[in-house]
């Protein structure tokens, strides 16, 4: 482990705390249903893009990513990283002491 300090750590905690979300991007292609629409025949609708997410019951719920949304998204995922890095960090320092 690096040599990171404990306040280092919970200010990368704070900081990616106020932006994440814990889920998954996926770019999706989906056929809506309609059995006179060009998807019935193969051509997808899409790419979309959606943000899987697991509820506190366990139950997953995917949302859609608007095209202009999708920037903030995926910092939003990528802060959820960094929140589970520094959080484990911040576990292991507690072990060592």
């Amino acid at each position: 482990m690096t040599n990171v300090s404990r306040e280092t750590l919970v200010r990368e905690l704070l900081l990616a705390s106020r932006r994440m979300f814990q889920g998954t991007l996926a770019s999706v292609k989906r056929a809506c249903g309609k059995e006179n629409c060009r998807c019935a025949k193969g051509h997808l609708h899409g790419p979309h893009t959606y943000l899987t997410l697991t509820k506190t019951n366990g139950r997953r719920t995917g949302m859609y990513i608007p095209n202009d949304a999708e920037p903030d998204a995926k910092r939003a995922v990528d802060a959820w990283k960094q929140f589970w890095d520094a959080a484990t960090s911040l576990s292991d320092l507690n072990r060592e002491e």
